[in-house]
């Protein structure tokens, strides 16, 4: 009597616990087709892009991103949003950027360059050096002060395209632009350039934001 109501028991707890299962997946599933089917955020993305535009740190456009974000929080039925205030670091770009190579005929071919968020000024007689070009920090290591010194590095590092999570690849590349100039000034350099986060070809600059080491010198 006893086995018979334990197998009673245990038939009921699974039956439950199948039903729930199904339960759940159907509702997942009714979630997940609505947002296939009536999602928004392709067209959000393309509001707060385009017609906000860059949302640099500290800066108006920020703010305003901001507060688009609060009015679709709202109109897509949030009952509490509220707003705090917070410090942000504030960094404003200075003049167009411009950059050349100069060719032992004379000759300046110009390159197109945006400068990084949060990067010092070049100073304003420019800087003219020799360009060593570096594919990653161990090599940059291997070469040293020796052949780095009063150089400008330029990291062109590949955008490698066989990782399966494709934000792997900027994670992996985006070290460059980030820690990239204390790296460079710590053999030396006196300046670096990088390429583009992407694996695009074309001549488009993409800036974003870098850091400087405290204990290195700031180029």
């Amino acid at each position: 009597m006893i086995k018979t109501v334990f197998s009673s028991v245990l038939l009921l707890l699974i039956s439950l616990s199948a039903f729930s299962q199904t339960n759940d997946s159907l509702i997942i599933r009714k979630i997940y087709t609505e947002t296939l089917e009536n999602g928004k955020a392709y067209d959000w993305l393309r509001e707060l892009t385009g017609e906000i535009g860059g949302r640099l740190s500290g800066s108006p456009e920020a703010a305003k991103a901001v507060e688009w974000a609060k009015k679709k929080m709202i109109e897509a039925g949030a009952d509490t949003v509220f707003l705090q205030p917070v410090m942000v670091p504030h960094w404003v770009r200075g003049g167009k950027e411009t950059a050349y190579i100069l060719e032992a005929n004379g000759n300046k071919s110009p390159v197109p360059i945006c400068a990084l968020g949060n990067s010092i000024s070049t100073p304003k007689e420019g800087i003219s050096a020799q360009v060593i070009e570096i594919n990653d920090f161990s090599q940059l290591a291997k070469l040293g002060v020796e052949n780095i010194k009063g150089k400008i590095v330029f990291y062109n590092h590949p955008f490698k395209e066989f990782f399966q999570n494709t934000f792997h690849a900027y994670g992996e590349s985006v070290a460059y632009r980030w820690a990239g100039p204390s790296e460079a000034a710590r053999y030396g350099a006196i300046a670096t350039v990088c390429r583009s986060m992407t694996n695009a070809s074309d001549n488009n600059p993409h800036t974003g934001a870098m850091h400087y080491n405290d204990s290195l010198p700031k180029i």
